[in-house]
């Protein structure tokens, strides 16, 4: 029996290996299906504006749950300087390889986003309106 064994854990690593092959291939293409449809919401809203609020309902699929909350505290965490809304949202853009025209919809979530985190202590933010810059509490960030 324990000669078998290490014919059994090398098959497990050689599935194992495959499977994250699966993922990482699933995980570019899931990343190119966004892009097209930001791309596409964003020409539905040029052509036809009066149903831009259908869209806007589904924009939140840019990104996994949570996926947004995680990438600006990651950005935060990061910077050597307090960000923008906007450095926020290019980050975000730029990590999910989404095109330009999703900015508006990526400025609208990552409000909500910095709203959440400041109620609960975790980010701050220092100036307003345009001028506002977003940073980490390092008294009450998590971790």
């Amino acid at each position: 029996m324990s000669e078998s064994i290490p014919h059994v854990v090398s098959a497990i690593k050689t599935k194992r290996d495959e499977i994250v092959r699966q993922i990482d291939g699933l995980e570019v293409r899931l990343r190119a299906l966004r892009s097209s449809l930001a791309s596409l919401e964003a020409a539905a809203v040029i052509l036809a504006p009066h149903h831009g609020a259908e869209f806007r309902k589904r924009r939140t699929r840019y990104f996994a749950r949570n996926e947004l909350s995680r990438m600006t505290l990651d950005a935060l965490r990061n910077a050597k300087a307090p960000l923008s809304l906007r450095d926020l949202a290019f980050h975000a853009i730029k990590a999910k390889g989404l095109p330009a025209s999703a900015e508006p919809a990526v400025l609208e979530l990552l409000t909500g986003v910095l709203r959440k985190h400041a109620a609960s202590g975790s980010v701050i933010k220092t100036g307003s309106t345009r001028d506002a810059r977003w940073s980490l509490d390092s008294k009450n960030a998590t971790p």
